[in-house]
């Protein structure tokens, strides 16, 4: 949404949104199936939010900082 307001953002938060539909699946099926589901469904996820935020900008380009080491 911030990218196509094209709002100068750095990124998102967003931990949980990626992961948390795995917590039933690991409930039900075990850690062996949680693992399929984040080799799968949770890199989908992330690979998702990586595309939505490559227009980002890094907070230390705003600000005229050197790259943090």
């Amino acid at each position: 949404m911030a990218a196509e307001a094209r709002v100068d953002f750095s990124g998102v938060l967003c931990g949980r949104a990626t992961w948390k539909e795995g917590i039933p699946v690991y409930a039900k099926e075990g850690v062996k199936a949680l693992e399929e589901w984040l080799s799968k469904e949770g890199v989908k996820n992330i690979n998702a939010v990586n595309d939505s935020i490559k227009s980002a900008k890094p907070w230390y380009a705003k600000m005229d900082a050197p790259v943090p080491v």
